[in-house]
């Protein structure tokens, strides 16, 4: 999530997140699980990045992220999650809007619809402790995913980022198995901000990494349309390459 108050028309002045994405992979993410009981399962990740993007727009001023999560799995498809990372959304030219931190926590459901057909749906409650303003808010969101590992995703806020304007997103996403326990994955989506900064904007990645045990690394391009300069700086809607280790136990 970004905060950019200073590039909002003069009738926006609220702000601009996870997981989800990277708290939304293209397929729902796995982990290494520990069994409580036959119908419970715990994991836990660790990612070290070179930049936390969300949507396109980077989190962390281009800089470096360490990011936690945590979450419990039922065997009738219901889990929960936390997940946590270090932000900063206002240049050192700017006030200073107390943003150090955001906490991500869902409620989610997954199941099988039949042979072809998953789904996932979930509601995440966007935190951001300490800041000055009140910049959380809610996303309900479902995917569908299809044979092939194609997904479709669509979500809604009725408060995001704090400004009491509705906002959907449109995402769609395939994960492609390469050679060597490599994977590449493509993703596009529309974020529709019209009625919160009366402007909206297309971003896309694609990514290429490998999964092994309980250590992944993956390398990613991200790109937005010129749009989103519009409503962030411009420096953090660039294109840009992260890389990422993540650290699963």
């Amino acid at each position: 999530m970004i905060f950019s108050p200073d590039r909002l028309p003069l009738s926006c002045t609220a702000c601009v997140a996870a997981l989800a994405s990277n708290c939304l992979p293209v397929t729902a993410p796995t982990y290494a699980a520990e069994a409580i009981t036959d119908s419970i399962t715990t994991s836990a990740n660790m990612t070290v990045a070179t930049d936390y993007v969300f949507r396109g727009i980077s989190q962390t001023l281009s800089r470096p992220a360490l990011q936690l999560g945590t979450d419990i799995e039922f065997a009738n498809g219901f889990y929960a999650y936390a997940w946590a990372s270090n932000v900063d959304f206002v240049e050192s030219t700017d006030t200073d809007d107390g943003a150090r931190w955001e906490l991500d926590l869902a409620v989610a459901y997954a199941a099988d619809l039949s042979e072809y057909l998953s789904v996932d749906l979930s509601w995440v409650r966007y935190t951001f402790p300490g800041t000055k303003s009140d910049i959380d808010y809610d996303e309900w969101i479902a995917s569908l995913y299809f044979p092939g590992n194609y997904r479709l995703t669509a979500g809604y806020s009725d408060d995001v980022f704090g400004t009491a304007a509705e906002a959907p997103f449109y995402e769609a996403g395939v994960q492609l198995d390469l050679p060597g326990d490599l994977y590449l994955s493509i993703e596009g989506g529309y974020y529709d901000l019209q009625r919160a900064y009366l402007d909206s904007y297309r971003y896309g990645s694609l990514t290429i990494g490998q999964q092994r045990d309980m250590f992944g690394w993956k390398l990613a391009y991200h790109s937005t349309s010129s749009t989103a300069e519009n409503i962030f700086y411009r420096s953090v809607a660039e294109p840009r390459l992260v890389a990422s280790l993540q650290f699963e136990f």
